[in-house]
């Protein structure tokens, strides 16, 4: 579970510019951070992880 949250809080500091105070964050953006917050609490096996999709920019 450690390789998880580890690779979880890689993918979400790729997004942090995301909810900067002068950037509107989209729905699709809002989701896939929320959909990466929760994969720790659902998933245990790195393998059985269904990463989302990272929305366009």
């Amino acid at each position: 579970m450690q390789e998880i949250r580890i690779f979880r809080n890689h993918l979400l500091k790729e997004t942090d510019w995301a909810g900067l105070n002068d950037v509107t964050m989209s729905n699709e953006m809002k989701t896939y951070r929320q959909a990466l917050r929760d994969i720790p609490a659902s998933n245990t096996v790195y393998k059985d992880v269904e990463w989302p999709d990272k929305p366009k920019e």
